[in-house]
């Protein structure tokens, strides 16, 4: 689970780097700040679960998380904040792409063109066999 964590925090570094400006070298250290911390941790909080009880603390958790959760969702939006991803796609499409040619339907030719007309006159209906 350590190697997902820190995969994603490499995939997101790029961003980070070019929105707040830090080299390389820092770079390299907000990973191995971010691995140590989370590996001090697993080892705290695995120790607490094992001396009150592995389903207490997963309730702990799952309470811990939604606190957390409801806490970070009444945050007022400050300046320096950015929207949310889906808002920044919507502000961003404000006008519908132009279609792809592919999706145009080909003009008909002649005869296709005939075939239509010949399908769409009314013709009469079979009458039905006489016994």
């Amino acid at each position: 689970m350590d190697g997902l964590d820190v995969t994603i925090v490499n995939i997101a570094l790029p961003h980070a780097q070019n929105d707040l400006g830090f080299t390389l070298g820092e770079r390299q250290w907000i990973v191995t700040a971010y691995s140590l911390a989370f590996g001090s941790l697993l080892l705290l909080f695995g120790r607490i679960s094992d001396i009150i009880g592995r389903r207490t603390m997963l309730l702990l958790g799952l309470v811990g998380f939604a606190v957390a959760s409801a806490l970070g969702a009444q945050r007022p939006p400050s300046a320096s904040s950015s929207p949310p991803a889906p808002c920044k796609a919507l502000q961003a499409r404000q006008s519908p792409p132009p279609p792809c040619p592919c999706s145009r339907p080909p003009s008909p030719t002649r005869k296709t063109a005939r075939k239509h007309s010949r399908s769409s006159a009314a013709s009469p209906a079979p009458a039905p066999p006489s016994a």
